[in-house]
């Protein structure tokens, strides 16, 4: 399992490539909240929404649908 984010990497993908990762940590996270305690769910649905919107806000400013 990979932990660490390099943001010299993410700096090397286009913006196609960086909406396709923020959607498979997106549905990672969504994953993650199925079997998470009470307290949990919500934080995992939460980074699974904020994942989503960085792919919304990569494809508007790039005009990529």
């Amino acid at each position: 399992m990979e932990k660490d984010f390099k943001a010299e990497e993410w700096a090397t993908l286009t913006a196609s490539e960086r909406i396709a990762l923020c959607r498979q940590f997106a549905a990672d996270a969504t994953r993650l909240s199925v079997e998470a305690t009470d307290a949990f769910r919500p934080l995992y649905m939460d980074l699974a929404n904020q994942w989503n919107r960085l792919a919304d806000a990569i494809a508007r400013a790039g005009g990529i649908s």
